[in-house]
This record gives C-alpha cells, sequence and structure tokens, in this order.
C-alpha cells in the first residue's frame, strides 16, 4: 500500500470546512462510487475498492490521508495533484 497524505490550513469557519469536505465526498461518491460517512463532527472516512481513507477538521487545518491499493499506485501523483487543486479552491486561506 501506498499512503498520501496532505495537510493545508485554511481560513474557513469549522461549518464551511465540514461544507466543502461534505461536496468533495458526495462528488466523489457520485464519480467513483466512493462511500463515505462521517464518525464525528470533524472525521469523515471513505472507502471504495483500492482506497481508503479519512479527512480530519481541526480549527484552521484540514488533513487528508489516502491509502493506495497496489493497482492505483501509479496513479499516486495524479491523485495527489487533484487533492492540491481541490483545496486551492475550496480551502484557501482568507
Amino acid at each position: 500500500m501506498s499512503e498520501i497524505l496532505v495537510i493545508r490550513r485554511h481560513g474557513l469557519s469549522r461549518a464551511d470546512a465540514k461544507q466543502a469536505a461534505e461536496a468533495i465526498a458526495q462528488a466523489l461518491a457520485d464519480e467513483h462510487a466512493l462511500a463515505y460517512e462521517w464518525v464525528d463532527e470533524v472525521v469523515l472516512h471513505f472507502v471504495r475498492s483500492g482506497v481508503n481513507g479519512s479527512l480530519s477538521l481541526d480549527e484552521g487545518q484540514v488533513t487528508v490521508r489516502v491509502r493506495l491499493g497496489w493497482l492505483l499506485i501509479p496513479f499516486k501523483s495524479s491523485l495527489e495533484g487533484a487533492i492540491h487543486d481541490y483545496f486551492d479552491q475550496h480551502f484557501s486561506e482568507h
């Protein structure tokens, strides 16, 4: 297994950060058959064949940890880039 870890500071309120996280999780669920659930108010777990991980919201920071199965390791760079792009669009510091 290979892991992607992205930690990003943001300037969103907790409610806005959770809304942004929910939006990406729902988009991934719709587009890639990814299942997700909020474990509590600040931790979202997600899973699909070959991928599992979590997104954690802290005050002013979001952390995404993604574990890739062997078949998805060749796509690690593009997946990590997509995570950074999404954060640039939705979790930018204000």
